[in-house]
């Protein structure tokens, strides 16, 4: 039974990738089928685990969660994708319906898909206020001050939930002002 318990893990731990934020400001989408994910996260406190379920599975480790409000970005590959598991501890954890927390990402673009927002009454609590909120100016600002060069060459779309004329808008503005 031990064996059959471990193989199950070994297979399901295989299909699941682990992504990490980057820290610094090289562009390294090489590969065409790649785009990058900028999301941001504020939450009371730190998360353990989040877990994206799409055309590939990838999850962020508590190293990129912590507590406050933190933007990601991360290179994934390009695809329709849902926020699926909100984890507090190994054990510990929300589930989210696939229809309220989908996005898709985009070929050689940053998708912008929102702030996630999460507050907790405690740390064992059994209720969370869960929302994703369109934050694209901020989002926009974050990306001028910590990675111009790769917003510089990409262009950013917001693929969260409704739509967003302001964040195209404002990054063509940008790019036509840079190429003056």
């Amino acid at each position: 039974m031990r064996k059959l318990i471990l193989f199950s893990w070994l297979i399901l731990s295989a299909c699941t990738t682990k992504v990490s934020t980057l820290h610094q400001d090289v562009d390294v989408l090489k590969n065409t089928d790649y785009g990058y994910l900028l999301m941001s996260i504020d939450t009371n406190q730190s998360l353990y685990q989040l877990d994206i379920y799409g055309d590939k599975s990838l999850y962020l480790t508590y190293y990129d969660l912590r507590a406050g409000s933190n933007y990601l970005l991360v290179q994934i590959p390009a695809g329709n994708y849902y926020l699926g598991k909100i984890k507090l501890s190994r054990n510990y954890y929300f589930t989210l319906e696939k229809e309220d927390w989908q996005f898709h990402i985009e070929p050689n673009v940053i998708s912008y898909i929102g702030e996630f927002s999460m507050e907790t009454r405690g740390y064992f609590s059994n209720s969370a206020n869960l929302k994703m909120l369109n934050k694209s100016s901020y989002a926009l600002e974050f990306m001028e001050k910590e990675f111009p060069s790769i917003l510089a060459n990409r262009e950013i779309h917001y693929n969260g939930a409704g739509e967003d004329d302001f964040l195209l808008k404002m990054t063509r503005q940008i790019k036509s002002a840079q190429i003056q």
